[in-house]
């Protein structure tokens, strides 16, 4: 089902003795924009797509939605531009919105919302944040997403800590039926997790590797 734009009326305003009677009026949009993700910031997201082809093009217009797509699922304009990336900023960190990118052309062809379901969640970089292994130092060990801070294993604000078992470095999450983990593999820095999957969640609460395969990367 496909996505809705709302919000945009587009008027063309002839001047007398201004239009070209001679030339058909331009009535082809450009092709929707291609390659659009988003890059998670504190209270913003920064949207970077490819350029468009067409000669004729003037700009892009970046939308925003509640939800993926639907008819009762309007993208709203937030930011009209001449680049090919956008930050829209003075977003709530912890709500999810999603993201379309249009192409327009020098006549006011518009394209429609770009194929990609892009959505984001900004969110605190959470940077210099260290967790101890429970069984070292529980007051250090488990981490509360809501305050972004390191609280004890054992807090009713914790929502996942971090143990030790022997060989083991595991992840737990403090209370499995409402808190989800997966294990999504290696990843340089927490920037390149940018969603959660839909599928695969451990039904244990937790996650875990070994040293030996932490010290290769893996």
């Amino acid at each position: 089902m496909p996505r809705t734009i709302h919000g945009l009326l587009l008027a063309v305003l002839v001047l007398p003795g201004c239009y070209d009677t001679t030339r058909p009026r331009d009535v082809t949009p450009p092709a929707e924009p291609r390659g659009l993700y988003s890059v998670t910031g504190d209270g913003k997201v920064t949207l970077p797509w490819l350029a468009n082809t067409e000669g004729d093009v003037a700009g892009y217009r970046v939308y925003m939605g509640p939800c993926a797509n639907g008819a009762s699922c309007p993208y709203d304009p937030v930011a009209t531009t001449t680049l090919t990336v956008f930050t829209v900023a003075s977003l709530t960190n912890g709500v999810t919105s999603y993201y379309g990118v249009t192409a327009f052309d020098r006549a006011g062809n518009e394209s429609e919302l770009s194929l990609e379901d892009v959505r984001d969640t900004p969110r605190p970089a959470g940077v210099g944040a260290a967790l101890r292994a429970v069984q070292d130092s529980p007051a250090l060990s488990g981490w509360d997403f809501s305050a972004y801070r390191v609280r004890p294993w054992d807090d009713p604000r914790t929502d996942m800590y971090f143990s030790a078992n022997g060989s083991i470095d595991e992840m737990l999450t403090a209370d499995p039926v409402t808190i989800g983990i997966q294990d999504v593999g290696f990843a340089s820095t927490l920037d390149a997790v940018d969603f959660a999957p839909p599928a695969g969640w451990s039904p244990t609460g937790s996650a875990a590797r070994s040293r030996s395969a932490a010290r290769d990367g893996s």
